[in-house]
Parts: C-alpha cells; structure tokens; sequence
C-alpha cells in the first residue's frame, strides 16, 4: 500500500511527525472535512485514537491547547499557566512522545523509545 501525502507528511510514528501535527492541526481537518481528503480523515482518526488512549493530565491538555490552539509561545503560555517555560515545554513533548509511542504501539506492536 502506498503511503498517503499526509503520513509522509505527519509520520505518527515519530515525535517530530507528531508535533508537525499538532501545528498543523486545523490545516488537516480541514483537508479531511472541507475537502473530503480521505488521507486526512484516516491520519486524524489515528492521531484521536493514539491520544485517546494516552491518558493526559489538565496541566498536558492546557499547555497542548494554549501552545498549539492558541499559537502561544512557550513562554507566554508559561505565563498564562502560571509556570516555568521548561515546564509547558516538558508537559507538551510528553504529551507528543506518548502519542507517539502508543501509535507505533497500536500499529506495530513496538513500545519504547523511538527518536528522531
């Protein structure tokens, strides 16, 4: 099977490929709804499932959404949260490294560290 525009794009099984998506997210859907882009829908649907299941804390979920739905920066979310820059930036790359780990999980059985 042929890989898609959007997984060469939005590689999941690699944290860089997932924080490509996080910044992109909206660009996606609206590929995937707009534009009936099947190759979107199917990334997105993996990108839920992998996040659905990773169990993320209300301090991940408010950085995850002031860095990438608000398009703060890292400090001036830091700001917001009432924390270190270090810290948002700790809370998003676990949450980024997590999603990553459980897709590989989920498509290829592979757990652990896997780095790009």
């Amino acid at each position: 099977m042929q890989e898609s525009k959007f997984e060469k794009e939005y590689p999941l099984e690699t944290p860089s490929g997932v924080y490509a998506l996080f910044e992109d997210y909206f660009y996606v859907k609206v590929s995937a709804y707009d534009k009936s882009d099947f190759d979107a829908i199917d990334l997105l649907i993996d990108f839920e499932i992998a996040f659905n299941q990773i169990g993320t804390t209300l301090r991940q979920r408010e950085a995850i959404y002031y860095v990438f739905v608000k398009d703060l920066t890292q400090r001036e979310a830091a700001e917001k949260m009432g924390i270190t820059q270090q810290a948002v930036h700790q809370l998003v790359w676990n949450v980024i490294n997590k999603v990553s780990a459980q897709y590989r999980s989920d498509m290829y059985g592979v757990q652990g560290g896997f780095t790009t």
